[in-house]
């Protein structure tokens, strides 16, 4: 009988120590999960912090590059600028293809300064399509940028493509207010284009011509792939130019940028 009662106490000392036993289990057990998501947690953290840093001493490095570029970029833009003023177009030209093929991605703070100014050459030496090109890269690189919405509109209105020149010259006024050549130049672009159109035979002459080119955004604001200097200078055919027309004009308002 006492060995019955002896063994019944033992089984409640059990049971009572397993009932003891169960909640500190789950606490340690708990926490361990605890400790274990922390350390995810800690080590997330730490690689999102690490990533960070990195994109950092990246960004770093670029900026660092970039102005070691614009740099050696310099004196090939004031000889370019010098040749321009001289009115040495290919020499201008050369000179600004040396500093822009330093920048081969059109990275540095210097890219869109530069195009632009490729772009007022061209436009000098009756280039249109070129002027175009450069005119665009520089928008692409910097669209708030006055000139390369000159640019563009100047080779639009020589290349008689009206309504997207005054598209141009539209937005130019827009990022330069004050800016009184381009409000002159929108104001005989707009007249011109008003008194052009005064027939029904040239409104339908000027509409096949619109269908047959390209929409402005095909020209391309990718970088041109070539700064040679053509051997030779291929002139505006059809007629009477609107740099003929308006050459004091445009030569008192075409000027790089510095």
């Amino acid at each position: 009988m006492q060995d019955a009662v002896d063994a019944a106490a033992g089984d409640a000392d059990a049971r009572a120590n397993a009932e003891l036993e169960d909640p500190m289990r789950s606490r340690k057990q708990a926490d361990s999960r605890a400790n274990r998501s922390g350390a995810r947690d800690n080590g997330s953290s730490a690689a999102q912090v690490e990533a960070q840093q990195a994109q950092a001493k990246k960004r770093a490095a670029e900026a660092a590059r970039a102005a070691a570029v614009a740099v050696e970029q310099e004196p090939f833009h004031k000889l370019g600028n010098a040749a321009f003023v001289a009115r040495e177009y290919d020499k201008a030209l050369k000179h600004y293809a040396k500093a822009i093929n330093l920048d081969p991605t059109d990275a540095g703070p210097k890219a869109h300064v530069l195009h632009s100014n490729v772009s007022a050459v061209y436009l000098a030496k009756s280039k249109w399509a070129e002027a175009l090109r450069h005119g665009m890269r520089c928008r692409y690189l910097s669209p708030n940028f006055a000139k390369a919405h000159w640019r563009i509109g100047e080779s639009f209105t020589n290349m008689e493509k009206i309504p997207e020149a005054i598209a141009a010259y539209k937005e130019c006024l827009r990022l330069d207010p004050d800016n009184k050549n381009v409000e002159a130049r929108l104001e005989r672009v707009r007249a011109a284009h008003t008194s052009v159109l005064s027939s029904p035979q040239q409104q339908q002459q000027q509409q096949q011509q619109q269908q047959q080119q390209p929409p402005a955004a095909e020209a391309g604001c990718k970088r041109p792939r070539e700064y040679d200097v053509p051997s030779d200078d291929v002139q505006i055919t059809g007629g009477r130019s609107w740099a003929e027309r308006d050459a004091a004009a445009r030569a008192a308002a075409i000027d790089v940028d510095h």
